[in-house]
This record gives C-alpha cells, sequence and structure tokens, in this order.
C-alpha cells in the first residue's frame, strides 16, 4: 500500500484487505456461530461482553448436518 498525499485511501485499504483474505495471509476470528432463530440469545452475550472475536448468524433455513 502506497499513502496517497500522507494518506492512505480507503480503496488502497480495501484492496489490501481483499488480497489479505484471499491468500489466507489474515483470517477472521470467529468467536460463535448461531441460527436465527437464537437471535435473542446472541444480543444477550454480546451484551455480557465475553466475546473474543466475530458473532455470526446463520440465516439460512437448511442446517447442514
Amino acid at each position: 500500500m502506497k499513502p496517497t498525499g500522507g494518506h492512505l485511501n480507503s480503496l488502497d485499504i480495501q484492496a489490501a484487505a481483499r488480497s489479505w483474505l484471499e491468500t489466507d495471509a489474515v483470517k477472521p476470528c470467529v468467536d460463535k456461530t448461531f441460527w436465527l432463530d437464537a437471535a435473542a440469545l446472541v444480543h444477550k452475550y454480546l451484551e455480557a461482553g465475553k466475546h473474543v472475536g466475530k458473532i455470526i448468524l446463520c440465516i439460512r433455513q437448511e442446517r447442514q448436518q
């Protein structure tokens, strides 16, 4: 990434982040995954502040076994 006028522009940052994700240079940290029908539980979990990483809320109706 090259700064533009001393600052990084958002397109440079987006391109770098996309590249890092596509090449597995960085990976998102997923704490837990919940189904949509547990949305109230998800809110309680987030409010407790004990999560580290991202919370995934699945909305697909078909659950993979």
